[in-house]
């Protein structure tokens, strides 16, 4: 990787110290498991890994509209699916 980027992410000591111990058990660090996350994403145009809507969080919580969630649900995936197909 001739330009690289550090990616500074908050996390809770806990979650971060359990994270570590897996994927230690798989070989890889971390740093090294959120970089196969990217680089997978990358690939498939999408998140490898299903997302569950959640609770709007900082700022956008005044734009949030429950009433929205039912339709919401799996919006993402259908999106990248469907730019997917368009470009293929």
């Amino acid at each position: 990787m001739a330009n690289e980027y550090i990616l500074q992410v908050p996390l809770d000591a806990e979650l971060k110290d359990a994270a570590e111990a897996v994927y230690r058990r798989m070989g890889v660090s971390l740093a090294e498991a959120v970089q196969i996350f990217a680089q997978r994403s990358v690939e498939i145009n999408a998140s490898p890994i299903a997302m569950k809507a959640r609770r709007a969080r900082g700022i956008a919580r005044k734009y949030a509209n429950p009433d929205l969630i039912p339709m919401e649900e799996g919006a993402f995936e259908r999106a990248m699916a469907e730019k997917h197909e368009m470009h293929h």
